[in-house]
């Protein structure tokens, strides 16, 4: 007779406790307990999340029940009443899905952690509570696995939390969540959704039986409801479950004995419930409405005050009259004007909102009497507007852009009322009358495109207004699930967003609230000036019972924000670029142009030539003969002088000499052979530059450059050209003011640095040099240094923790490491700091360290866990400095751990306070280094001064995830929307070939102030077709990979090769004999277009991606070509592993004659081998 099935599950673990009478010392003496004997209570674990309210020890029913919380119910047995310790071993399976993930537990005291066999987590010794993170482990398949937990308490407090959290590229993906969220298994009749489970014959035969004692068997079985049924070849049954079904599924099975008789019985198999996971979309953009999102935020609360609860009074003028004249009282309130004339808003103390409304006049009072940190706001650009802060910290909402007003200080307009610090003058196009908004004693000002801080000078921005849009979609949208948590990440530390918690450590939490029904969110970020922070937005889901609680561990996705990458040393050289996990924009070269110096049509020309001691130093000619330094220059410069006297075109030219002042200044306009000035200046190089005894400084050398060049009528057909020659270092209180100078030189000259001897350094003569492709450097010997971490305040993770031969703790503002290494102990103790923000490239970290006997070691990770940098001063005695250097901005963490090893005791390390150290950056070029007459000859007298387009580099661009929009070379600009619509006009001295330069000098016009590196990756982003032009032949030979996602690719000038699959992508190979190509990766119907393939030049490669065909045979066996339906494209199709992908050669149907195909379109036996030998290359030779 067979009898039905049915299962038995409940959520939980099987627990058991030991009592013991005696001190436990470790986990070997813990195992000895379980293996000695029977359990004393048996329990159902559920939670995992165990404390004492009384820290006596789990030592009698009492502390059990305590101990065990709401798990206490399932309590099976009794404590023996001589038990001093506690020992606890649960076991059983939970539900984890494919991936790496972490064990986080603290305990008091110590634990074993075993999944399928592995040990994931252990602490074998008694300790105070103490949280741990231990090392990934990686479950290789989807499914149930089996757990055991030993855990045991040695009297005192007992705590035991177990949580898991999941990682990816050694990152934490969202948060840790207890372990027993996901669910669990302790019936072979339960299964989880979408999961395939095996029931062995012998469990559902178990309870059937036979009159006559024949053994049954399984004939057969039939699916019902929630999902199917089959017996594999072992004769077990295997049960699969419908897509998205959960709850009680049935089907029957046919039981036969030895005689053919049959009996059917039910089975009801249960599926839990999981989460089907969810997607994460993020876009950031440049924000042109921040001031209008605020206002509107305002008037919501104006349309029902009643709902707010931040103000203590909401005030709401007439809008029937036509004067508003609203003071409040002391307190925090919001005022909004109304009345059709005249408004005049008074906040008094307290921290006030006035929103100033639809008026002919605004006046905006913070505070007449009192103060407060006041908000003034304007609605209305076309209403005369006074701005009053008053006292206290005082912001300004103005709703315009800064292009579309014009900015009038006190030293602009001496007519401005008494106490205005700025004026924005708004045009209203419509009425032709302009409107003037006046600030006084206003310290922010936020317009819709910025937040500006109100100087005396005028406006200087001090944060640029982003837009993070956040869209997260619910892979199952039948209410079972929710979103759990939103996070962002990599917020650098200066950043703020609208609305969310800072964590302190570079991320936000979202509110889940704050989404829309839709998932969606809009986020407003301020950011550093110029920047493009790449935000990285996580979101978790669970699945939820009907109570919305958790009944499995979250699903986590993650997107990044696009950002602009371009190579990152050398513009136009040979570099490898890479984008990261968002939709990126990457460009392999720079553009723009190479100087090339020598005698001109018509140049003002500045000779700035160093006179001090060390040029009369001697050196060589080419003969090797002994000369010096300046008796080289005169040569030169007399040879120099001649040549320039016979051109054709005028030449002005001042001759500065110079030590630690200017000492020597000579002019000659419209420089003549054999003229009286030509003859004056030889008499100057020959007699007046004597080298002194005097030291070198720049600074008014190049101070007296400037003024010259001042003097000088501008005009088209003449160029300014400075060339600097030195032999020594300046004084070091001379170089911030010669670069002041020289950032003013380097806009009216181009300046070529000459540095003169065998043994110059040009590591500060670099930054005076602007003929070559220059890149912000640090100037050495101005760093600044700015405190990161101070220690007595800062956070570290297991300070104070002491263990019985070693501990670490905060003394006297310094964190101390002690180690005694008494008794055997083998004791490290270690630390890691909080995360930290450092702003630039190239900075350094220091601090200072005081060691006895000590193996003390650092190391500095990125704040995903990657190690950057480490070292360990083994056995040291004494004080060090430590100093890493080369440090990128970014977010980091440090850890320190001291040893005395065994070897010494009393030993300790003690670590002061951390200090970031700033570089001043300033623009290096590529500086001349002579050290014969016959080399300065040829630097001063190479030919025309010729503004060539940069040849361009040879690159590697690989997208990587996300949508990316890739150029092998630099966009060619040539063709942006110069003086269109509201666009600027094109600058005369702009010509073409200035790549990425061009785009920055357009939005610069074009928006009023320098664009942002979002402001350009957006541009690029919305109008990538305009920078790739047809014909263009500027480029290198480049290596394109889109990577994953769909991606637009541009090869450009070049032999290219483009490599596409992993996503739909779009191909032009440009100008050059190109080779797309495709790789062995997986393939899921990919649909890729190649919009130039030109037959006959350019070839397709799928050597890689059909790797095993080692004949033509076999590589056909993969491949099938037909025009397509539009009767204008060849369509390519590889089939491989069940899985295809399709190459689209736009408009080439009419390019292949010759070849002929069926009357379906289709390409087949010869004509596809020849097809096939024609387009693509390295093919198999036979």
């Amino acid at each position: 007779m067979a009898t039905d099935d049915t299962y038995n599950h409940s959520h939980g673990l099987t627990g058991n406790y030991y009592g013991h009478d005696g001190q436990i010392k470790n986990l070997a003496d813990a195992k000895d307990v379980i293996n000695g004997g029977q359990p004393d209570v048996i329990f159902v674990s559920t939670g995992l999340d165990y404390d004492l309210d009384t820290h006596s020890g789990v030592d009698d029913l009492n502390q059990l029940k305590d101990f065990l919380g709401d798990d206490a119910s399932s309590i099976v047995g009794n404590v023996p009443s001589a038990t001093t310790d506690g020992v606890f071993n649960l076991t059983g399976a939970v539900y984890l899905e494919e991936g790496t993930f972490a064990l986080k537990v603290e305990a008091d005291d110590g634990y074993s952690i075993v999944i399928d066999g592995q040990v994931v987590a252990e602490f074998g010794q008694n300790q105070s509570p103490t949280e741990r993170i231990h090392e990934t482990f990686e479950i290789s398949d989807s499914g149930y696995h089996t757990i055991e937990i030993i855990y045991w308490d040695q009297g005192g407090n007992a705590v035991l939390d177990v949580e898991i959290g999941e990682y990816n590229d050694g990152q934490l993906i969202g948060d840790f969540n207890p372990l027993l969220d996901a669910p669990t298994l302790n019936d072979e009749l339960c299964t989880v959704e979408g999961l395939t489970t095996t029931i062995n014959a012998s469990t559902l035969l178990a309870n059937d039986t036979d009159p006559d004692g024949d053994v049954l068997t399984i004939q057969s079985v039939a699916s019902g409801t929630g999902g199917t049924v089959s017996i594999d070849p072992s004769g077990n049954i295997q049960f699969i479950p419908d897509d998205g079904f959960s709850g009680d599924a049935v089907f029957t099975y046919v039981v036969a004995d030895s005689d053919g008789l049959t009996d059917t019985a039910t089975v009801t198999v249960h599926v839990e419930p999981i989460s089907s996971g969810l997607s994460v979309s993020a876009d950031l953009v440049v924000s042109t409405t921040f001031v209008d999102a605020y206002i509107e935020s305002l008037l919501e609360i104006k349309a029902d005050p009643s709902l707010q609860t931040q103000f203590d009074d909401v005030l709401i003028g007439d809008d029937s009259g036509l004067y508003d004249q609203l003071r409040a009282s002391d307190n925090n309130d919001l005022i909004f004007g109304e009345a059709s004339l005249s408004q005049q808003l008074t906040g008094e103390a307290g921290d006030d909102i006035l929103v100033g409304g639809i008026a002919v006049n605004v006046d905006l009072y913070g505070d007449q009497h009192g103060s407060g940190n006041d908000k003034l706001i304007s609605t209305n650009m076309s209403a005369t507007t006074s701005y009053y802060g008053g006292d206290g910290d005082d912001i300004a909402y103005v709703p315009i852009t800064l292009d579309k007003v014009n900015v009038v200080t006190a030293d602009d307009d001496s007519s401005l009322p008494n106490t205005c610090q700025l004026r924005l003058e708004y045009y209203d196009e419509v009425t032709g009358t302009a409107y003037p908004h006046d600030f006084h004693n206003v310290e922010v000002l936020y317009l819709q495109d910025g937040k500006y801080s109100i100087t005396d000078e005028g406006l200087v921005k001090v944060a640029d207004l982003l837009t993070l849009n956040i869209d997260i979609d619910l892979n199952d949208d039948d209410g079972s699930e929710a979103i759990t948590e939103v996070v962002v990440g990599n917020v650098p530390a200066d950043a703020t967003l609208s609305i969310g918690l800072d964590n302190g450590d570079g991320t936000w939490t979202i509110p889940v609230d704050a989404l829309d029904s839709d998932g969606k969110v809009s986020v407003m970020v301020e950011a550093p000036v110029g920047s493009n922070p790449v935000l990285i937005v996580t979101a978790g889901a669970q699945e939820v019972d009907a109570q919305g609680e958790p009944v499995d561990l979250p699903k986590y996705a993650q997107d990044e924000t696009g950002s602009i990458a371009t190579p990152a040393t050398d513009p136009n050289g040979d570099s490898n670029v890479i984008g990261g996990k968002g939709d990126d924009v990457l460009l392999g070269d720079s553009g723009g142009f190479v100087t090339n110096v020598t005698p001109g049509v018509n140049y003002n020309i500045a000779l700035v030539v160093d006179l001090s001691g060390s040029m009369g130093w001697s050196t060589t000619d080419g003969d090797g003969n002994i000369t010096t330094r300046i008796a080289m220059l005169q040569d030169a410069l007399k040879l120099l002088a001649a040549d320039l006297a016979s051109h054709d075109g005028t030449i002005n030219l001042k001759l500065i000499g110079f030590e630690y002042d200017v000492v020597v200044e000579f002019l000659v306009n419209d420089l003549q052979p054999n003229s009286q000035g030509y003859l004056d200046l030889i008499d100057t190089i020959e007699n007046q530059l004597n080298p002194d005894d005097g030291g070198t400084g720049y600074d008014d050398a190049l101070a007296s450059a400037n003024t010259w060049f001042d003097t000088q009528t501008p005009d088209s057909n003449t160029e300014n050209l400075t060339f600097f020659l030195t032999d020594g270092q300046p004084a070091d209180s001379t170089i911030e003011g010669a670069l002041t100078e020289f950032a003013e030189l380097s806009a009216k000259s181009s300046v070529m640095a000459i540095g003169i001897g065998n043994d110059i350094d040009d590591s500060i003569l670099k930054f005076f040099d602007n003929t070559s492709s220059t890149s912000l450097a640090a100037v050495p010997g101005f760093d600044s240094e700015t405190k990161l971490i101070d220690v007595s305040s800062h956070g570290f993770t297991n300070v104070s923790d002491d263990h019985y031969y070693s501990s670490v703790r905060i003394d006297d503002g310094n964190l101390v490491f002690y180690d005694y290494d008494s008794n055997a102990s083998t004791n490290v103790e270690a630390v890691r700091s909080q995360d930290f923000s450092v702003a630039k490239d190239n900075s350094s970290i220091k601090f200072d360290v005081d060691l006895t006997k000590s193996n003390f070691t650092w190391h500095l990770y990125s704040s995903d866990g990657t190690l950057v940098e480490s070292s360990t001063l083994s056995k040291h005695n004494g004080k060090a400095s430590v100093l890493i250097e080369g440090v990128s901005s970014g977010n980091y963490y440090m850890a320190f751990s001291h040893d005395a090893s065994q070897q010494y005791k009393n030993t300790y390390a003690e670590i002061g306070d951390i200090f970031v150290v700033e570089s001043l950056l300033a623009p290096a070029g590529e500086v001349q280094l002579v050290d014969t007459p016959s080399q300065l000859q040829a630097v001063l007298q190479g030919g025309e001064i010729i503004k060539d387009i940069a040849e361009l580099g040879s690159d590697t661009v690989t997208g990587g995830q996300g949508a990316d929009i890739l150029f092998g070379d630099s966009i060619n600009t040539d063709n942006l929307p110069w003086n269109t619509a509201s666009n600027p006009a094109k600058p005369a001295d702009l010509d073409d070939g200035a790549g990425l330069s061009a785009l920055e000098q357009f939005l610069g016009l074009k928006n009023g102030i320098v664009p942002s590196e979002l402001e350009i990756y957006e541009y690029i982003k919305s109008n990538h077709e305009l920078f790739n032009v047809d014909g263009d032949i500027r480029g290198g030979d480049d290596t394109l990979n889109g990577g994953e996602g769909k991606d637009i690719i541009y090869g450009q000038g070049g032999d290219d090769i483009l490599i596409g699959g992993l996503g739909d992508d779009i191909l032009t190979g440009g100008d050059g004999d190109d080779i797309f190509k495709w790789v062995d990766e997986p393939l899921d119907d990919y649909r890729d277009v190649i919009t130039d393939f030109e037959v006959g030049s350019d070839r397709i490669d799928l050597s890689e991606l059909l790797h095993d065909e080692n004949t033509m045979d076999d590589v056909l066996e993969h491949l099938s070509a037909k025009i397509s339906d539009n009767n204008q494209d060849l369509e390519l199709t590889i089939t491989k592993d069940q899985g295809s992908q399709t190459i689209v050669l736009q408009g080439q149907a009419n390019n292949l004659s010759g070849f002929d195909v069926d009357s379906s379109g289709v390409y087949s036996g010869d004509e596809l081998t020849n097809l096939v030998n024609s387009l693509m290359t390295n093919l198999p030779n036979s």
